[in-house]
Formats: structure tokens, sequence, C-alpha cells
């Protein structure tokens, strides 16, 4: 049995991490995640059905086109957890002064956990600017999201759960394109 290397032994040797695609796959992933965990989340509200799930997609989803500047994003995530009663941590992460495997590892972990919590606070943004559900509803709708994630970092459960359940209950289908994320009827 060949043993595990550990990663923080393992040197970058002479290449640089790059940011700007580290951040870009960062943020199309958690996008992605983000909204299986929030149409996850609605799928539990009692009267939630197909066409309602899509017309709150495509009224939130427009907000993706436009471009959301870090502050006025960090604006919103103490809004969000104010309103839902939780928490949503994230530390920034720097990739200037990394040179192992491990560091990079977490500095990745980092990146993704924030770029969860961005995608969390526009998709809430739209939610309660556009007062597209009443704000105990958005409340309701992140705790569920919140307590996805969770569930899916302790793999009790997996996004691919939370597909399957919008494919079999919904008949939509959350796909990624070169263009971001689409949420896709099904017949």
């Amino acid at each position: 049995m060949k043993k595990k290397v550990n990663p923080n032994k393992i040197p970058l040797l002479n290449c640089k991490p790059d940011f700007h695609k580290i951040s870009e796959a960062a943020s199309d992933k958690a996008t992605f995640i983000a909204w299986a965990e929030v149409l996850g989340a609605l799928a539990d509200f009692p009267n939630m059905c197909t066409e309602k799930m899509q017309q709150l997609w495509a009224d939130t989803n427009k907000a993706a086109v436009r471009v959301h500047h870090q502050k006025d994003v960090e604006f919103w995530i103490p809004k969000i957890e104010e309103i839902a009663g939780i928490r949503l941590p994230y530390t920034l992460a720097s990739l200037s002064d990394i040179h192992t495997k491990g560091e990079l590892n977490r500095a990745m972990r980092k990146i993704e956990r924030k770029a969860l919590v961005f995608a969390y606070a526009i998709i809430g943004q739209q939610f309660v600017e556009k007062e597209l559900l009443p704000l105990e509803d958005v409340g309701r709708v992140f705790q569920k999201a919140d307590s996805l994630d969770k569930e899916i970092a302790d793999q009790r459960i997996t996004i691919d759960d939370l597909l399957e359940m919008l494919r079999d209950e919904y008949g939509l289908e959350l796909a990624t394109s070169n263009t971001g994320v689409k949420l896709i009827r099904r017949n």
C-alpha cells in the first residue's frame, strides 16, 4: 500500500497560482451550489410548484447579468444574516504567499466559501428588493439553504441529491453553461 503524501510537504515548484482563474472557477461553482441549495430550500415550502420556482429563478437570476461590486455584496451579507437569523462567515484568502499544495487547497476552500456567501447575498438581495417573497419566507429560505450546506459539508446529502429532487419532483434541471447557471424545465 502506497503511503499518502502530506499536501503540506508538496511544493508548488515554479508555478504561481492564477488568482483570477481560481476566483472565476470558485464563483461559477459557488453560484451553482448556492442555487441548488436555495431551490432545495424553496422545495420545502408547502405551496411551491414548478411554475413558481421557475418564476422566482427568472426574476432573481436577472441580477446575474449585472456586475456586482464587492462593497455592494458585502453590504447585503449582514442583512441576509439578520433576516434569516444565521451566520455566513468567510475569511479572506491570499494567493500571494502560497508555497505548497496544502496551502493552495486551504486558500481555495476560503475562496469557495467567500464565493458561496456572496452568491447567497446576491440572490437574497433580489428576493428582498424585488419583494419576490415576504421577508419571513426569505429568512426561511436562507435558514434551510444554510442547513442544506451544512448537511453537504457533513456528507449527509450531496448536491446530486438536491439536483435529483428538483428533477424528480419539479421536472427542473439545474445546469451550468458557458454563460452561467441555467434552470431548465424537463417534460
